[in-house]
């Protein structure tokens, strides 16, 4: 009788486990090319593979497979073996189909691939190596055992040590790998048609501040993704502002996408523009995206008005007649619609469970409104809106974005250097502990020149030393001086004497003041301050006046 003719391109693919298993079984199998899509009409239904066995047609390439195992009595002799062999073809299908999804569908291949041998692909091993019966699956080689070893060799031609932690189903695989029949056809079997996604780094290039390239940014550092962050920086003084650093490059870059402007996002040949646009499809890559797209736009949106009154404010030649109108009036008018949407739907976040992109973006301008009304010594807006306030809280104590808050892309300036608020790295109303406000002033300590020299002696009504807590080993001193029994005033020192105070810091009377030696310990709640005076002495009779600044 002649053999049975298989038909598919001349690839390793959807026919490979039906070779295998012929290989395995040491029959023959008449391999044909067809030119196609001439004989699409000759299929069952007009698509490959397809099997031809003595005038019986047979298509999708499970069916073939088990259509010849049931040929050459390779499906079980026993109730129990079949079941088991059904199950591992199962599997098999299941390997596959996730080795196909990356290859074929996914937006974002070498992430999902990644994933993918980090968790599915060992936990699905695990449970495949408790099914073995000391060396074998069933009391024979079966179907079932041919499709697990071919999953298992599709697994190691990706990755060669996936195997490493599972022994015995590397002893299984080299074992039907060493059958002479088996061996051969691998051999000369085609290629796969999938080998490891080379992963792109994701490029960033925005103004160096925040600006609208931080919900970006923090995406990327919440999804752990590595990128490249590229920055423009406007230089000169008002009035004559020198931003050449980007419009220099910016026609190379119409070449590629004649929208340009900033902030962009570079991915392989991708060049992506708007801001909005480049937060849906950073969120897209990283699967920040949520189920319900509608609503995730309507909140991108409603933070997009937010962000265009505030930069209306930040950037106003009349700031200071401005700003308490829009603290008053303006932003708790968004704030009261993010407020009634939390209320209404019950959700952790904006969108669910999870932060997706207009969290990141909403956040983000929350975090600069809080700075804001800090430094203004205004009560924060977010007082007013409850469900709002816990929703901030809730995302800014998630791990990755702590990270973030610590990270230097969170010290950078809020704005540009021609803004009237925002145009200096101070740091954050809400970052956890100093390390972004450290971060900040060691990018302002590069332009101070050499170091103010040693720390002059501390003496009672001057100051003392402040170190942030491990932010400012080897930096500058800094110093503070309590006035009026209520403000803490942080002071730069220029050739050994303290200058002009850079910013305050309000004592109140729930901050908890320690000493440890000669060191002041200041907890306010949202940062430590580490206070070093000359002696242990000194320093009890500092944390004296401290403390009563604090009731005061």
């Amino acid at each position: 009788m002649a053999a049975p003719t298989l038909y598919y391109f001349p690839i390793r693919g959807r026919q490979h486990i039906s070779l295998v298993l012929a290989a395995y079984a040491e029959q023959e199998v008449d391999f044909q090319n067809p030119a196609w899509p001439a004989f699409k009409s000759e299929t069952p239904l007009g698509q490959l593979p397809v099997l031809n066995d003595g005038g019986i047609e047979v298509a999708q390439s499970m069916a073939i497979f088990r259509y010849l195992a049931r040929k050459w009595d390779m499906t079980g002799d026993t109730n129990e073996d079949y079941a088991m062999s059904e199950m591992l073809i199962e599997v098999y299908n299941d390997v596959i189909a996730g080795i196909m999804k990356i290859a074929f569908t996914s937006n974002k291949k070498a992430r999902d691939y990644t994933e993918m041998f980090a968790k599915s692909v060992p936990a699905t091993l695990e449970k495949v190596g408790s099914l073995l019966k000391g060396d074998q699956f069933c009391s024979r080689v079966l179907a079932g055992d041919v499709a697990i070893f071919t999953g298992l060799s599709l697994l190691l031609a990706l990755e060669p040590e996936c195997l490493k932690q599972f022994p015995e189903l590397q002893a299984f695989h080299d074992r039907i790998a060493e059958k002479p029949s088996v061996k051969k056809y691998l051999e000369a079997a085609p290629p796969m048609t999938m080998t490891r996604p080379e992963k792109n780094k994701i490029t960033v290039a925005y103004w160096r501040i925040r600006g609208l390239a931080a919900p970006l940014r923090m995406m990327m550092v919440y999804a752990g993704e590595e990128f490249e962050n590229t920055m423009y920086e406007a230089k000169g003084e008002p009035g004559n502002w020198d931003v050449s650093s980007w419009f220099d490059v910016k026609p190379s870059l119409k070449e590629k996408n004649p929208l340009m402007n900033l902030p962009y996002v570079l991915d392989g040949d991708k060049v992506i523009t708007q801001s909005h646009a480049c937060m849906a499809y950073v969120a897209h890559q990283l699967g920040l995206t949520a189920k319900d797209e509608v609503l995730d736009e309507q909140c991108c949106m409603q933070a997009m008005d937010l962000r265009n009154d505030l930069v209306k404010l930040f950037y106003s030649s009349e700031f200071d007649s401005e700003w308490e109108k829009v603290m008053s009036k303006t932003i708790p008018t968004h704030y009261g619609k993010f407020n009634g949407l939390l209320e209404k739907n019950g959700t952790d976040f904006l969108c669910g469970a999870t932060p997706v992109t207009a969290d990141f973006h909403l956040c983000e301008l929350i975090d600069q409104v809080q700075t804001m009304a800090k430094q203004l010594g205004q009560q924060s807006p977010l007082e007013a809106a409850p469900a709002l306030k816990a929703y901030f809280e809730r995302f800014q104590a998630l791990p990755a974005i702590q990270e973030y808050l610590r990270s230097s892309f969170h010290a950078l300036p809020i704005n540009n250097k021609m803004a009237a608020f925002g145009a200096k790295p101070t740091g954050s109303a809400s970052e956890p502990a100093a390390a972004t406000t450290a971060a900040a002033e060691a990018e302002e300590d590069k332009d101070d020149g050499e170091d103010a020299g040693p720390i002059p002696e501390a003496t009672e009504g001057e100051g003392v030393w402040l170190e942030k807590l491990g932010a400012y080993t080897g930096r500058k001193p800094r110093y503070f001086t309590i006035e009026g029994q209520q403000w803490v005033y942080y002071l730069r020192v220029v050739d050994g004497k303290p200058t002009t105070p850079k910013g305050s810091i309000k004592l109140s009377n729930t901050a908890k003041v320690s000493t440890e030696g000669s060191k002041i310990l200041i907890d306010t709640g949202s940062r430590v301050w580490d206070l070093l005076a000359k002696t242990p002495e000194l320093a009890a009779e500092w944390a004296e006046k401290v403390k009563a600044a604090c009731k005061a």
